[in-house]
């Protein structure tokens, strides 16, 4: 049997550098319509903005934005995938320098970019939020509460839950169901301060005693 020619047989790879355009000019024409889009989801409205407003925006031909996204909903789902994964990221970098911590700190640090964050991507969600889009804006919700919780759970909560007397059971199903309240919360209630969110997170967590003692010894050093 003649072997075929691996140049001539479409890879996964290859499939995806024709879709997200893998080279300098694919990925700054990709980057700059996820830019644009943003601005006129945030300006306008997710109803008023087009891959036709989009692609004027930036300059390109109207075909050419579908050979980056089918459609805008796919367009707007990578927007609110950038929202988040910039997010973890963030928190990714302040764990990897929060060793010697108190919960208290550690507490200020992660609400202080939580509240940034959001504040951040407000206009936007809100944006999705109005427009009719609650699938969209719950998928948003439910991907930031997944990601949240779960990075919580597997690498800040071990570091105090083993000082407290009765840690909570359900660790990442609590702090899931915190971060979706504690996010809605934020954007209906923007004087909701960050010290009251973290009274609630802390009695969530029973983690009183511990921050309680923190206060405690830092009093009397």
């Amino acid at each position: 049997m003649a072997s075929k020619n691996p140049s001539s047989t479409p890879t996964a790879s290859h499939e995806k550098q024709r879709s997200t355009g893998i080279n300098g000019r694919g990925i700054s024409t990709r980057a700059k319509i996820i830019d644009e889009a943003r601005r006129q989801i945030t300006t306008n409205g997710l109803k008023a903005t087009t891959a036709a407003t989009v692609a004027a925006g930036v300059n390109i031909p109207r075909p050419l934005f579908y050979h980056y996204f089918r459609n805008l909903d796919e367009l707007a789902e990578e927007i609110l995938d950038e929202i988040v994964n910039s997010f973890i990221d963030q928190l990714k970098q302040w764990y990897a320098q929060s060793s010697h911590e108190t919960l208290d700190e550690s507490l200020d640090h992660i609400i202080a970019l939580w509240r940034t964050a959001h504040d951040d991507s407000g206009a936007f969600s809100d944006q999705l939020a109005r427009s009719g889009n609650a699938a969209m804006y719950a998928s948003f919700i439910v991907h930031i509460g997944d990601k949240f919780a779960r990075f919580l759970t597997d690498n800040v909560i071990p570091k105090f839950a083993s000082r407290v007397e009765e840690p909570i059971t359900y660790v990442y199903e609590t702090l899931f169901s915190l971060v979706i309240g504690i996010n809605e919360l934020m954007r209906i209630r923007p004087d909701f301060s960050n010290d009251e969110i973290k009274h609630m997170v802390v009695q969530a967590l029973r983690f009183e005693p511990l921050v309680t003692s923190e206060h405690s010894s830092g009093e009397n050093a």
